[in-house]
């Protein structure tokens, strides 16, 4: 008995009657969502115990009923794309896997149940002195989300094309990933992953506790991959857009207190961060709000002076051109000068008389708390 229970030898049964035992395309599906939705909640629940924490990968652990070995979950940035990294970590071949899997020594695809989004998969698995080899047999699924994370998700199960024998001892478990995109970084993930793995049979504390310390060099490893597959690459550069400028306002109204401040920031207890009353809307006299008022006037007076001169000068030119060009071509509207389109010569002219006036409506409004 000691030596079965250590792998060398096994159980003398073919499956387990706890495990579930899919036959059809419908309960392989059904498998598959349940799996999903627990595996979801389960990384969004609370409980979580943080018991590392480098540069790279943060992890964590917390006990699941029914499990002697608690669930491990590991998060960190990844040097590819979403779907770049899901192709490495779920899709590569035997080779490229034991880089990051040292105990991985055989894998196969057993059956295809839906193309490219679940099949089950075998695998075998190296002993470490003095446990025996171990073996999964499981369902690997894919599902893609419309944030675009990708998701890659499995549960050992019973096949039949794949019974228990005495070679190795059969584990159980589940886990699943998330790659994660980061907006504004389309080369770059966050990538997400969570283990819950019972070896079966009795196995002692250090070699558990020696293969959850090596999990996170998992991230490690994978990353240095993704950087000699694809470089090291940044996101590009955001397009300039057009705008049109913004006049500057004046930083303080001479011989005011406070000439030359400026505004000032301040956070709240939710971290919202709120801007102080400029120093030149402080403590203004009536006698100098009226000043600027009629210097705003005056300013309103001659941009729609200005205004009125150039739509004049436009009429009079679609005017000459329509005459010189009546006997050429059939008559049409001039809606560009020189190249620029009318619209927006008006409102090139036009946008610092709305400015000023809603300045001046602002004065105004202020001025009733200096009476």
């Amino acid at each position: 008995l000691p030596f079965t229970m250590l792998g060398w030898g096994g159980p003398q049964i073919t499956e387990y009657p706890d495990e579930p035992s899919p036959q059809s395309k419908s309960e392989y599906l059904k498998i598959a969502d349940d799996l999903f939705q627990e595996m979801s909640a389960i990384n969004d629940s609370v409980g979580w115990e943080k018991v590392s924490e480098s540069e790279k990968v943060k992890m964590w652990t917390k006990p699941l009923e029914g499990y002697d070995i608690p669930m491990i979950r590991m998060e960190g940035m990844m040097s590819a794309s979403p779907e770049e990294v899901f192709e490495m970590h779920e899709e590569a071949d035997l080779d490229t896997k034991k880089k990051w899997d040292r105990l991985l020594n055989h894998m196969e695809i057993v059956e295809e149940v839906v193309e490219k989004d679940l099949e089950v998969m075998y695998a075998e698995f190296k002993g470490i002195f003095p446990v025996g080899a171990r073996n999964i047999c499981a369902i690997k699924a894919t599902k893609r989300l419309r944030d675009g994370t990708i998701c890659g998700y499995g549960c050992t199960i019973n096949h039949r094309k794949k019974p228990i024998t005495s070679s190795f001892v059969r584990a159980k478990g589940k886990m699943i990933s998330f790659c994660h995109p980061i907006p504004g970084e389309p080369y770059k993930c966050r990538f997400v992953r969570l283990v819950l793995m019972n070896p079966m049979g009795n196995i002692p504390t250090f070699i558990i506790k020696l293969v959850q310390g090596e999990a996170p060099k998992f991230f490690y490893v994978l990353d240095k991959i993704l950087i000699e597959k694809y470089g090291l690459r940044k996101a590009p550069a955001p397009s300039p857009s057009l705008s049109l400028p913004v006049p500057d306002l004046p930083s303080a109204i001479p011989g005011v207190e406070g000439e030359g401040e400026s505004d000032s920031e301040s956070e709240d207890e939710d971290g919202d961060v709120f801007h102080d009353t400029p120093a030149y809307d402080r403590g203004i006299s009536p006698r100098q709000m009226k000043a600027m008022e009629v210097q705003i006037q005056n300013l309103v007076q001659t941009i729609q002076l200005s205004t009125s001169n150039l739509e004049r000068r436009l009429e009079k030119i679609e005017s000459v051109s329509k005459n010189s060009v009546a006997a050429i071509v059939p008559r049409t509207s001039i809606n560009s000068f020189f190249g620029v389109p009318l619209q927006f010569i008006a409102l090139l002219v036009g946008w610092p008389v709305v400015v000023a006036t809603l300045y001046h409506i602002f004065l105004r409004r202020r001025g009733g708390s200096f009476k």
